[in-house]
């Protein structure tokens, strides 16, 4: 399952500031993709908890983009009541971090794609409102959903580069796998302060 929280801008987007809000949940389970509305123009529904809850319950791997935030997402919605109830986690943000040995110390989604040959991340939503201070609640639907499809599909591609250069190079992927558990850990350690 790649997932994909899009998320109002303060602090930008801290899951721990009281302000933000979890907009909306993007998603890729290998054969369906999709963007549901958390807290965009009503409040979060039980439906789509339940809906979200089990795309996870039925995953048996978590692949996202700094992944930690969305985590914490997740989390704060009450979607997850723990991290230790999760699938196994592949944070493709970390595994860039190690693959660049770490030259490049806090790895885009954009640059990232750009190192593997990959498609351009959609930024409309940063140069037409986010960087106007037009923060993600007021931004038209169909702007949030092509950005959460365009990264869900991006995080795919990206996952599929690492994984194939991982396994020709069984060190690094030892130690990446290590990370993504550290990860899950050091997620739960910053949820209880």
């Amino acid at each position: 399952l790649v997932l994909d929280t899009e998320c109002s801008i303060f602090q930008t987007g801290n899951p721990f500031a009281r302000r933000n809000r979890c907009v909306a949940f993007a998603y890729f389970d290998g054969n369906e993709s999709g963007v549901i509305p958390l807290d965009y123009t009503e409040p979060i529904t039980q439906e789509a908890i339940g809906r979200i809850s089990a795309l996870i319950k039925w995953s048996n791997l978590l692949i996202g983009f700094n992944v930690k935030v969305d985590l914490h997402w997740l989390r704060r919605c009450g979607i997850i009541d723990s991290y230790r109830d999760l699938p196994k986690v592949f944070d493709c943000q970390n595994a860039q971090f190690i693959i660049e040995h770490q030259a490049n110390r806090y790895p885009s989604l954009g640059r990232s794609c750009e190192y593997w040959g990959l498609g351009k991340k959609y930024d409309i939503i940063e140069t037409e409102y986010w960087d106007l201070g037009i923060d993600t609640p007021a931004i038209p639907w169909p702007v949030i959903e092509a950005r959460g499809l365009g990264d869900v599909g991006l995080t795919f591609e990206l996952y599929k580069k690492q994984t194939a250069y991982l396994a020709e190079h069984p060190d690094l992927a030892k130690l990446i796998d290590l990370v993504n558990m550290d990860l899950v850990c050091l997620a739960d350690m910053e949820w209880n302060g």
